[in-house]
């Protein structure tokens, strides 16, 4: 729900902005909203997430029993590179996963000419004062009522593997890979959608808007990709597969240690540390 509601928020801001003290100035008072949370991004406690190991990781040129064996950067670099290729292949072969991210691949491929276009579209077809309001309210609304509402038809309808295309993308990506790949499955899912989605989409409707130069064709055009994506995502009925949430990760057969569950905050008050539990 934070990705719709902040692309609409961020429509109805700049254009008050914009519109009154110039485009330069919504960037600058962007980047003074975002600076506490990037100074929290470096002060704040690391979370442990399921499948990951608790040991503290060591730069290769001061892990002496590497040394030993590997004395060189180019083995170091060549055995990264090999673990990386070998997780790949173990990500691609979850037809699930790769289902579920083509479809988000087309799926974001519309939504992106809907955010970079969507105003000038409002515009041109309706003629509208203060589109910018317009459209990011309605934007926030259908990302509110959109995802309440899935959520409680979700619960309702059990959230199994056999009905994962009706669940969050996201939570899909991580359930249908085994817990060491997780993190690898969420980038390669952020990459994916934004190369081959929003990033080429609006230029490629702009493209579409000389040739057909008619606002209401074009964005019919667009819109009908939705059906695409769609298409794509009911594969996922057919397929099999395993809800991997609780298997034991491994990594070239390396054991990975079950992480602390407990809370970060109950622990910290547990021992008397509050401020540490704050911050």
């Amino acid at each position: 729900m934070s990705i719709p509601i902040g692309v609409a928020l961020g429509d109805i801001y700049g254009g008050l902005v914009g519109t009154g003290l110039g485009w330069r100035y919504a960037f600058f008072g962007e980047a003074i909203l975002m600076l506490p949370f990037a100074i929290l991004g470096f002060v704040m406690k690391p979370l442990q997430m399921k499948g990951m190991s608790n040991a503290k990781i060591i730069p290769w040129f001061l892990n002496e029993e590497f040394s030993k064996k590997d004395s060189s950067y180019v083995s170091y670099t060549s055995n990264q590179l090999s673990r990386f290729w070998q997780d790949m292949k173990a990500l691609l072969s979850e037809k699930v996963y790769v289902v579920n991210v083509l479809g988000y691949i087309v799926y974001n491929f519309v939504f992106g000419v809907y955010s970079y276009w969507g105003p000038k579209v409002g515009y041109n077809i309706y003629q509208v004062d203060n589109v910018d309001l317009l459209f990011g309210g309605i934007v926030t609304v259908g990302g509110i009522v959109g995802t309440i509402g899935g959520s409680v038809i979700l619960d309702r309808i059990n959230s199994t593997i056999p009905n994962a295309f009706k669940g969050p993308v996201n939570l899909v990506c991580l359930h249908s890979v085994k817990p060491s790949l997780r993190p690898l499955s969420m980038a390669i899912s952020t990459v994916s959608i934004h190369i081959f989605g929003d990033v080429p989409s609006p230029p490629l409707f702009g493209i579409l808007q000389d040739k057909v130069d008619n606002w209401r064709t074009s964005i019919l055009i667009l819109t009908s990709i939705l059906f695409l994506a769609a298409g794509i995502w009911f594969i996922g009925i057919f397929l099999h597969s395993v809800d991997r949430y609780e298997e034991d990760s491994e990594h070239l057969g390396t054991r990975i240690e079950q992480p602390d569950m407990t809370p970060l905050l109950e622990s910290d008050v547990a021992n008397g540390d509050i401020t540490s539990a704050l911050l």
